[in-house]
């Protein structure tokens, strides 16, 4: 950042006709665009892992139930909710660390 800013700064104030001045600004845009791209994607995937470890922990708390609790419970049901308890765990997850600042 040191380094960019000074170089931005001048070529800001110097005059809009000179090619470097375009030529950098689009670079830096480029870069600012795959980094936030790859931002993203590292993202959405530690998300997906942490999803999965959530379900897979979920699953054996309730294999660990009382037979009991499977009777009162349908044939499926233990399926569908692991899934859509866990399906909002990552925006969850992603919604309280925007809260406290630190993602932006």
């Amino acid at each position: 950042m040191r380094v960019i800013w000074p170089i931005s700064v001048r070529l800001w104030l110097g005059s809009s006709s000179d090619p470097a001045y375009r030529i950098f600004f689009m670079i830096s845009g480029v870069g600012m665009l795959v980094c936030t791209y790859l931002y993203m994607c590292i993202w959405v995937y530690t998300g997906e892992v942490n999803a999965k470890r959530v379900r897979e922990h979920y699953l054996r708390a309730v294999l660990r139930q009382d037979i009991a609790y499977f009777d009162k419970v349908g044939a499926g049901e233990v399926a569908t909710r692991i899934q859509t308890d866990t399906r909002a765990y990552p925006i969850l997850v992603t919604c309280i660390l925007v809260a406290h600042g630190w993602i932006f």
